[in-house]
């Protein structure tokens, strides 16, 4: 799909300057940041994503240690609680969206 709409806003120089760095920090461009925040689309910090994305696999290979270790269900299910409240208050709380 060709972007064509345009949609011209006047802001004052610190709010261009602000979503400037949004956007930098998001790794999109200015147009795409803009475009995702004002559709109700997904947006997150490239620093935090990676960390998410470290912690599922943490997660994961967490669980299958548990596994071999023979730990109990309801100790595994307390740690992998905790690590799921950790994911879920980065990808949600940081920057109010996740991708």
């Amino acid at each position: 799909m060709t972007l064509r709409a345009r949609i011209n806003v006047r802001l004052h120089d610190s709010e261009k300057l602000n979503i400037q760095q949004e956007a930098a920090i998001s790794g999109l461009t200015v147009s795409d940041f803009v475009r995702k925040k004002c559709t109700g689309g997904r947006v997150m910090n490239r620093f935090d994503s990676q960390l998410v994305r470290e912690l599922r696999a943490i997660h994961a290979d967490l669980a299958a240690l548990c596994g071999r270790a023979k730990i109990t269900h309801q100790e595994m299910r307390d740690v992998l609680i905790q690590i799921k409240k950790c994911l879920e208050d980065l990808s949600e709380n940081r920057w109010g969206v996740v991708p």
